[in-house]
C-alpha cells in the first residue's frame, strides 16, 4: 500500500535561513469603500545564524512601507508581526539579509484561514 503524497511541501529546515509559522484570518468587510481592512495576517519566525536582518514588505499596502522585523544582535533570532491588510490578495513577502546582502525574498502566500510554516 502505496503513502498519500503530500500535498504542500514541508519547508526544508536544514537548509532554511528561516523558519516562518504564519496565519491568515479572513476580517469581516461591513463597507468596501470604506478603509476596514479586509484580511489579518500573523507570523511568527526564528532566524538562523547567518542572518543580518529581515524586513518585511507589504505589496500595495500604501500605510506599511519596508518595516526590520530582526536585526542581529538585538534579538535571539526570533521575530513576529500581527497585520490588518486591506486586501485578502496581498502576499506579504519577508527580505533576508546576511552580510553579503540581500540572499531571499520568501513570499507568504496564504489564503484567508490557512495556516502553514514556511522555510
Amino acid at each position: 500500500m502505496a503513502l498519500p503524497r503530500r500535498v504542500t511541501p514541508e519547508p526544508d529546515v536544514a537548509n532554511s535561513r528561516v523558519l516562518v509559522a504564519a496565519i491568515s484570518h479572513k476580517w469581516p468587510q461591513t463597507d468596501r469603500t470604506s478603509s476596514t481592512p479586509s484580511a489579518a495576517f500573523d507570523l511568527v519566525g526564528v532566524a538562523r545564524g547567518d542572518v543580518k536582518r529581515i524586513v518585511l514588505r507589504i505589496p500595495g499596502e500604501p500605510q506599511f512601507s519596508d518595516a526590520t522585523l530582526y536585526d542581529r544582535g538585538k534579538t535571539w533570532g526570533q521575530f513576529s508581526a500581527a497585520l490588518a491588510l486591506h486586501s485578502a490578495k496581498t502576499r506579504p513577502q519577508l527580505r533576508i539579509y546576511s552580510d553579503r546582502g540581500l540572499v531571499q525574498v520568501m513570499t507568504l502566500a496564504l489564503q484567508p484561514g490557512e495556516q502553514r510554516t514556511f522555510g
